[in-house]
Order: C-alpha cells, then structure tokens, then sequence
C-alpha cells in the first residue's frame, strides 16, 4: 500500500474495528471506468465517485441533515486492498469481494484529507447507454 495512504490510516480513532458501525452502501455501480458509491444515515448522505485507472479524477459529496452543510472535494489517491492484507487498520475488508482505500482532500478549507475504506460484495455495472449488464461479484 501507498505510503500516503499508510499515512492516512495510521489514526486508530478515525477507523471502526468493524464495518458494523459503516454506513450502509445504498448505491454501488461501476460505469464508465469509475465506480459510484451513495449511502445514507439519519445525519448525512455521501456520493464517492473514483476511478481505479484515474485517482485524481473522482469526487466526493457530503450533505448534513437535517438542514447541514454540503462538503465537496476530490480524489487524490486510489489504492486497491489485497485480499490477504495483515494491516488490522485495513483488515476488515477482506471480507469483502471489491476493497479499496480511497484518499480525497476538501475543496475549502481547512482541505480536510479523508480516508474512505471502501468494502462491496457486489456492484452493478451500467453500460454507455445506461442499460444495466446485471450485477458483478
């Protein structure tokens, strides 16, 4: 894994033990060489979209309910988890069929830099003309 992101993850306090306490992915599809991720809780909704072949092409999007904020940024980095990684900071992905940490900075300040682990067992792939190709694994 990326130094940077090693970096990133060091903080203990701001990765759960288990995906238990994650938000739920409400939406998960792969389109166009990027994936789109949305989940929701009663205090946010979030989008992530990254690119495994571009890093830095992807973006974020946070909405604080009830009547919060909007945070936005960017993707600077994209780093895929190997399945057998021994990190207990990254380790609860391994669970997971797609795994990947995702490093993206705000786009005001304070530029506040975050780490998304993110964990699918599956995902739907979405062709150019919008039609799905069903689900992946």
């Amino acid at each position: 894994m990326d130094r940077k992101v090693e970096d990133l993850t060091r903080d203990p306090a701001t990765s759960p033990v288990s995906v238990s306490d994650w938000p739920r992915i409400q939406t998960a599809i792969w389109r166009r060489g990027e994936f789109v991720i949305e989940t929701e809780t009663q205090l946010f909704t979030a989008k992530l979209r990254f690119s495994t072949q571009q890093p830095d092409s992807g973006d974020y999007e946070i909405h604080h309910r009830p009547r919060g904020g909007i945070e936005k940024g960017r993707t600077t980095k994209v780093e895929s988890v190997a399945e057998d990684v021994e990190d207990p900071r990254l380790s609860m992905l391994t669970q997971f069929a797609t795994r990947y940490a995702v490093v993206t900075i705000g786009e005001a300040r304070p530029y506040t830099r975050m780490v998304w682990l993110v964990g699918l067992r599956h995902f739907r792939s979405v062709d150019e003309t919008g039609e799905k190709d069903g689900p992946v694994v």
